[in-house]
């Protein structure tokens, strides 16, 4: 993987604010392709550096295209806001009892003070950055690397937060997308673990053992997750994260074996996670002039 830095503004609204650093990354030694595909991870927040290789080998386009990945402005090897978990201190959403379906109102009017506050306290730990880690000028930054890298339209593939970055895009920058792929946008009218999680874990009860309907399988969960409120298995996990691990597993069906396996006793260990490519990247100190890897 090779990295650069490019330079980009502050605020693109008014360029004379100054600039801020964005990296990108390309797959090594790749020649320059007869297409540009643009990608973001998630979130918002997500690094993108890795995501955008490892999309382009996945999705076997790399023959066609080059793929970009990118730290957006504000994580990452970009420029970065730094806001600390512990200016949440006191908030009822990061404790190890955890548990929101609990709560009264009262409780829960508490604990949107507290986040309201984290917010204050981040926005003056940040000085004057916060008001410019946007989706518009993210958008912005990332039509700035496709002129960059001398292409005149550009394909996108982003997942979960990335498709509603890759909407804006297009609404942007109509006559630059070109072939735009949404990946895991968000259903809100319904969820994939009552429709379709759990439904596949009835239909494998002779693998899993959790219940031979979704019904069934949503009982044992729950069981499980009064379990994690007691803390039963000796660790100090909240309920509420175990409910994250599941929305997490969501995206990713061909993981939901592991993910069903865990669930009946919830005591074997994660994988390891492995070191990944750093970029070490200095930034370009032209903005005109196409980024040096």
């Amino acid at each position: 993987m090779q990295c650069a830095a490019i330079r980009v503004p502050r605020d693109w609204y008014y360029p004379g604010k100054g600039d801020l650093r964005v990296v990108i990354s390309r797959l090594a030694g790749q020649p320059r392709r007869a297409r540009l595909l643009l990608t973001n991870p998630g979130g918002p927040g997500g690094k993108g550096l890795l995501f955008g290789v490892v999309a382009g080998l996945f999705l076997g386009v790399c023959d066609t295209h080059t793929a970009i990945g990118m730290d957006p402005r504000g994580v990452g090897a970009s420029t970065r806001l730094t806001c600390p978990r512990e200016m949440l201190r006191g908030s009822r959403s990061y404790r190890a009892d955890g548990d929101s379906r609990t709560w009264s109102a009262v409780q829960v009017a508490a604990d949107a003070r507290v986040l309201a506050g984290y917010v204050s306290r981040c926005r003056r730990a940040a000085g004057s950055l916060l008001p410019y880690i946007t989706s518009d000028q993210t958008a912005r930054d990332a039509n700035l690397v496709c002129h960059l890298l001398g292409y005149r339209t550009a394909d996108y593939y982003g997942v979960s937060y990335g498709t509603w970055l890759g909407a804006l895009l297009e609404k942007m920058f109509p006559n630059r997308m070109a072939r735009v792929v949404l990946d895991a946008n968000t259903d809100w009218a319904a969820g994939s673990f009552d429709r379709v999680f759990l439904p596949w874990l009835g239909r494998h009860d002779d693998v899993f053992g959790l219940g031979d309907s979704a019904a069934a399988v949503n009982a044992t969960y729950e069981r499980l997750r009064a379990a994690v409120a007691r803390h039963a298995f000796g660790v100090a996990v909240a309920p509420d994260m175990l409910d994250l691990y599941l929305a997490a597993a969501q995206y990713d069906p061909s993981g939901w074996d592991e993910t069903g396996a865990l669930l009946p006793d919830g005591r074997r260990p994660g994988r390891q996670r492995h070191g990944l490519p750093r970029c070490a990247a200095d930034p370009a100190r032209h903005r005109r002039a196409g980024p040096q890897w």
